[in-house]
This record gives structure tokens, sequence and C-alpha cells, in this order.
């Protein structure tokens, strides 16, 4: 917002100096994803999996489901090299210039073998 945004503090040249800062951080892209953050990452969302897949009570089972989504977006984009955002802005990213597993989870709600109740992103 910052970085794109129309400034209106006239001519400051501390906002100015700011908005610059600001893109020239985006410009540079998120750092590179560790191993030990790969692994933690691969890790988690086996877990929520597994949780998943021995959940019993629907109620856990859609929390899990939101948790796994939100997950995976996540994990998808941080490992593709693209900024992570929140709300919309995850959905947008996994749709949009996400990476095609992010694209997939968003076209295709989960669901668990023989469920009919467990979807994720809508009903």
């Amino acid at each position: 917002m910052i970085a794109t945004g129309v400034l209106l503090t006239g001519g400051c040249p501390h906002a100015a100096q700011v908005q610059a800062r600001c893109a020239a951080v985006l410009a540079v892209g998120p750092a590179p994803v560790t191993e030990e953050e790969r692994a933690a990452a691969r890790y988690g969302l086996t877990d929520l999996l597994d949780d998943l897949t021995h959940a019993q009570d629907p109620g856990e089972r859609t929390v899990i489901v939101a948790t796994a989504w939100t997950t995976a977006a996540q994990q998808a984009l941080t490992l593709g090299g693209h900024r992570v955002g929140s709300g919309k802005w995850l959905l947008r990213g996994a749709a949009g210039d996400g990476p095609r597993v992010g694209r997939a989870l968003v076209g295709r709600p989960w669901r668990r073998r023989g469920d009919r109740g467990v979807r994720a992103g809508g009903a």
C-alpha cells in the first residue's frame, strides 16, 4: 500500500523516501526458503492431514480442513517464491499469480473419500 499508493502528504520528502524504501523491498521479493523451513512446512501440513484422516467429529474436521487449506496455500506461495497475504489476499495470491499448486487449491474443494460433507472454500 505504501510502495504503490498515492502520497497525501504534499511534497514531504520523508514520505517519498519511505515510499521508495518500501518499493525497493517489494522489488527484491521474499527471502529464499531454507531447508529447515521447508522441512517444518512439510511436517506441519503432514500433521494436519493426519489429523484430518483420523478426525471423527464434524466440527473438528471443518476446523482442520480450513487450517489445512490455509497452510497449504501459504506454503505453496512461500515455496514458490511468492509473497503471502492473508484473508482475501491469500485466496487471490493462490488463485492468481501463485504457483500451479495454489491455483489447484482454489479450483478444487477438498473432500475425504466417501465424505459428503467436508469441503473447503465454500459450500
